[in-house]
């Protein structure tokens, strides 16, 4: 008798994370002197007549040239692949002997585009003029003719910058790793895994003495920083913990506690870290005979000297 061994296979999908980035276009009219798709603003400017004309070169000799920009938001880059210009009404971009010429702001070496007079639309696209960034620009005159367009259209990508949280205990103890963020994105911090012997953790903020911007543990945060690749720093703040004692007495004596006299009963405040100083005075007759701690949390609290009259007090 055969026998078969049966093996069961999982696929375990692994997700990564990428920052966001999108494709677009963007068209400004041939009436308009600006647009604004996805945040960003794409402008006319230069020498041009708004009348139906990018160039208008007036058939006098005078090469007129307009320029076309954008404004990208912060927290994001673009990249400007190609802009693609067509003609009204569907007739031709130039007439009779028109031609174009265009520079950007990468290669500031006019080159020409449409070279003849059957051109309905043109993409400029040269991989030695394109793509641009942020701060790019085109460039563009007409020869001969005026350059009779409809629309311009921008191809783009828009990209969301990223950046980095990293995690100072500032004085604590423990690690934790930078978490990522992506511009635009909120998301929760990391909960906090930094312990302080004798503190409390109070949340963070952007400078070490707690004087920056502050955050709770675990909040949603977004935008911290607008520069890509950028680490910002949160540090850890922390509360001192302060331990309130009382003492009791049998009235045969007093009890001063760093330096101020406690009635039996009373309460005294003990910062961690910091000692105080314990005078047991007896009355006329009496004799001191020691310190005794009770009640909870008595581990918190030490006596120096728990037998002599004079001693220290630390929590």
């Amino acid at each position: 008798m055969k026998q078969f061994l049966r093996y069961t296979l999982t696929l375990v999908a692994i997700l990564i994370a990428t920052t966001p980035a999108w494709a677009a276009t963007a068209t400004l009219g041939s009436k308009t002197q600006s647009v604004t798709t996805d945040g960003i603003t794409f402008s006319l400017g230069g020498s041009y007549t708004i009348n139906n004309f990018l160039v208008d070169y007036s058939y006098t000799g005078s090469e007129k040239e307009a320029s076309l920009s954008w404004t990208v938001p912060t927290g994001y880059t673009i990249s400007v692949s190609q802009i693609t210009i067509y003609a009204q009404n569907d007739k031709v971009l130039f007439g009779s002997t028109g031609k174009g010429q265009y520079k950007t702001s990468k290669n500031a070496t006019y080159i020409q585009f449409c070279n003849s007079n059957s051109w309905k639309t043109y993409t400029l696209s040269s991989s030695s003029y394109f793509p641009l960034g942020n701060d790019g620009s085109i460039t563009m005159k007409a020869i001969d003719r005026e350059l009779r367009w409809q629309d311009i259209v921008f191809t783009y990508t828009k990209t969301a910058h990223k950046y980095n949280i990293a995690f100072d205990a500032n004085g604590g103890t423990g690690t934790m790793s930078n978490q990522s963020y992506v511009y635009g994105v909120s998301q929760a911090l990391t909960a906090n895994a930094f312990t302080r012997t004798g503190y409390t953790f109070a949340g963070w903020n952007t400078k070490a003495d707690g004087t920056g911007t502050k955050y709770t543990d675990k909040q949603s945060v977004s935008n911290l920083s607008s520069t890509n690749d950028a680490t910002v720093t949160l540090y850890a703040q922390w509360t001192e913990k302060t331990y309130s004692l009382t003492f009791k007495h049998d009235g045969n004596g007093t009890i001063q506690v760093g330096g101020a006299t406690v009635n039996s009963g009373s309460n005294a405040t003990v910062n961690h870290v910091n000692t105080k100083t314990l005078v047991a005075t007896p009355n006329t007759g009496y004799n001191f005979s020691g310190w005794t701690l009770s009640g909870s949390n008595t581990s918190a609290v030490t006596i120096g000297n728990t037998s002599a009259a004079s001693t220290t007090i630390k929590a």
